[in-house]
């Protein structure tokens, strides 16, 4: 169970949200973010703090911390990504959430309902509406 790293998503202000679960009795965790561009900022923090906007005083490509706390069940860290021609206040923000978990902590079940629209029934609704 330990170190498995979730595949992206996105959250509602379109930023990329990774997941990585450790186990219970971690208390801190190596993060090493590296940009796709050579000449790109990288900084990075805890979300409750906020990443420092990236500049190319203090920020390269590569943004690493070797011991980073984890507090409590979930921790949050948050990174600034800037292209290296980019305006100062243009940036990608991307969120990595760490969950600790243990053996109990795996889903039992998952039920999952939906109700199925074919197009002949959709085409069948709107021709009523528009009667009405």
């Amino acid at each position: 169970m330990d170190n498995e790293l979730a595949v992206a998503t996105t959250d509602k202000n379109g930023n990329d949200v990774y997941e990585l679960i450790v186990s219970e009795d971690k208390t801190n965790v190596h993060v090493k973010v590296t940009a796709s561009g050579n000449n790109a900022m990288v900084s990075g923090d805890y979300a409750s703090v906020g990443a420092a906007l990236p500049n190319s005083a203090v920020n390269n490509s590569v943004f690493e911390k070797e011991e980073w706390a984890l507090n409590g069940e979930v921790t949050t860290f948050e990174f600034k990504i800037r292209a290296e021609d980019a305006d100062e206040n243009t940036y990608k923000t991307i969120y990595l959430n760490v969950y600790k978990a243990n053996e109990d902590t795996d889903l039992e079940k998952v039920e999952v309902r939906y109700t199925v629209t074919t197009l002949r029934e959709q085409f069948r609704q709107l021709r009523r509406k528009r009667r009405i």
